[in-house]
């Protein structure tokens, strides 16, 4: 049994701040396979905010995406066969680490 709670501390960061910094990056992409809102298609954005303070967020990887190459692709181990964003963004993210131990 627990005898108290644990309170966790506040975010570092409002959430809403880092969601501002994420679509901010979104928007300065060009319009190159953009969803088109009069025609009532979406993404999906999913991104990697890194900060070491309270002051200097930033974004570094952002993946959008919600389709899958069709089943008539043939498979290789170093393709992407899955687009959605958050895989790409897990595969951004490993790419990020590499090159982060390699400095």
């Amino acid at each position: 049994m627990v005898d108290k709670l644990i309170k966790l501390d506040e975010p570092e960061i409002d959430p809403n701040v880092i969601a501002s910094l994420c679509y901010d990056s979104y928007k300065k992409l060009g319009k190159s396979g953009k969803p088109n809102p009069i025609k009532n298609e979406y993404t999906v954005i999913a991104a990697l905010v890194e900060y070491r303070d309270k002051t200097s967020p930033t974004v570094v990887c952002l993946t959008t995406g919600t389709k899958c190459f069709p089943n008539n692709v043939p498979y290789r181990h170093e393709d992407i066969v899955d687009c959605h964003a958050e895989p790409l963004l897990k595969r951004a993210f490993k790419c990020y680490l590499i090159e982060l131990i390699n400095e």
